[in-house]
């Protein structure tokens, strides 16, 4: 009985490292809301955790959308509506954004979409779901919406070493901004928010510290910043960064 226990023990051991993680799929929001006929934009970054290239596939498993909507991927390059496979080479230890864009109608309305991440030349695989919803509630009109966009302009110095600044416009006056950094397995490792922050460019400089004043270690890093504005709406941009020591 001890002997086939040991057999049994041996043999777990040895599958242990066939189920090893080879990637981690980052993503912050899984749903967001805008007003009708705005394209909704959800996604993260797909991180390859090994010391190889891997090539990973990425599929729309299902399209659940009112009439007049389409969704399309984006992986390295964006697709047409109609493409539901798109495959990306991630260097080792390195990292890939992906989306998917939700285009909505006039008509308020809710889309789902499954998205499928596999390693295709390997086992791993792992998926999520992305809402998309649109409300007329709290909206005033088609021009006082496109007076509140905003664009993330990414982050200078990149990669960095004692500090980098995150720049953004705004067409109208926000009210907070929370920055948000993320190490590449997910693990939330800085925040602040910012408030009162004027119309046209803005700046934010982030020391590379983590949530307890210390110096983080080289590596690559997510941020995500959260803006709103008096009206309540909201925003979300993201980007990346490699911090080398």
């Amino acid at each position: 009985m001890k002997i086939f226990s040991l057999i049994i023990l041996l043999m777990l051991i040895s599958v242990i490292p066939i189920l090893a993680q080879n990637f981690e799929v980052v993503v912050i929001d899984t749903v967001a809301e805008d007003s009708p006929g705005e394209e909704i934009v959800l996604g993260g970054h797909i991180v390859n955790l090994t010391s190889k290239a891997l090539t990973i596939e990425l599929t729309r498993a299902t399209n659940e959308l009112p009439p007049n909507w389409n969704s399309a991927l984006c992986l390295g390059l964006c697709a047409a509506p109609h493409v539901n496979t798109l495959t990306d080479e991630i260097a080792a230890y390195d990292s890939a954004e992906f989306s998917i864009h939700f285009r909505t109608d006039s008509i308020p309305g809710v889309g789902k979409a499954l998205l499928v991440f596999k390693e295709l030349y390997g086992t791993d695989s792992t998926s999520h779901l992305f809402t998309a919803k649109t409300s007329t509630i709290g909206i005033s009109s088609i021009n006082d919406l496109e007076a509140y966009s905003f664009r993330l302009s990414g982050n200078y110095p990149n990669p960095f070493n004692n500090s980098t600044i995150i720049r953004f416009q705004t067409k109208k006056p926000i009210v907070s901004a929370n920055l948000q950094i993320f190490s590449i397995t997910g693990q939330l490792v800085f925040k602040k928010t910012y408030t009162n922050l004027p119309v046209g460019e803005n700046q934010i400089s982030y020391p590379g510290l983590d949530l307890h004043g210390s110096v983080l270690p080289t590596g690559v890093y997510i941020y995500r910043l959260f803006l709103s504005n008096k009206k309540g709406k909201k925003f979300t941009g993201f980007g990346k960064f490699s911090l080398i020591k």
